[in-house]
C-alpha cells in the first residue's frame, strides 16, 4: 500500500507545515459540525473554555497530525514529516501549559 505513496516526489517541510496547519483546523470544524451544530462560534469557544474541554479537544484535533507524521515517516518522506513536527511541537507545549495551570 505504501509503495504507491512512495513514488510521489513531494518531500518538503513546507508541505508538511501546510498540511499540519490545515488538518487540526479541519478536524476542529468536523467536531464542531458533529457536536455543536447551530451554535455560534464565539459561544462554542466560551462553552469549551468554561467546561475545561480545551485539553481533550486539542488532543483530538492533533490526532490527524500525528497520523500524517507517522505516515510520512513510513513512506520515507522525512522532510514532510519534519514539517508536521514543526506544527505539533507548539501545540504540545501549549497543551502542557494548559494541563499544568
Amino acid at each position: 500500500m505504501f509503495e504507491v505513496l512512495k513514488k510521489y516526489k513531494y518531500n518538503s517541510a513546507w508541505l508538511g507545515l501546510a498540511l499540519g496547519l490545515f488538518m487540526p483546523s479541519l478536524s476542529f470544524y468536523i467536531y464542531y459540525l458533529i457536536h455543536f451544530n447551530g451554535m455560534h462560534f464565539h459561544k462554542l469557544l466560551w462553552v469549551l473554555q468554561r467546561g475545561q474541554m480545551e485539553f481533550p479537544l486539542f488532543t483530538l484535533c492533533l490526532l490527524p497530525d500525528l497520523a500524517g507524521f507517522f505516515l510520512f515517516i513510513w513512506i520515507d518522506k522525512d522532510k514532510t514529516s519534519r514539517g508536521f513536527l514543526y506544527v505539533i511541537l507548539p501545540y504540545v507545549i501549549y497543551m502542557v501549559w494548559l494541563f499544568s495551570r
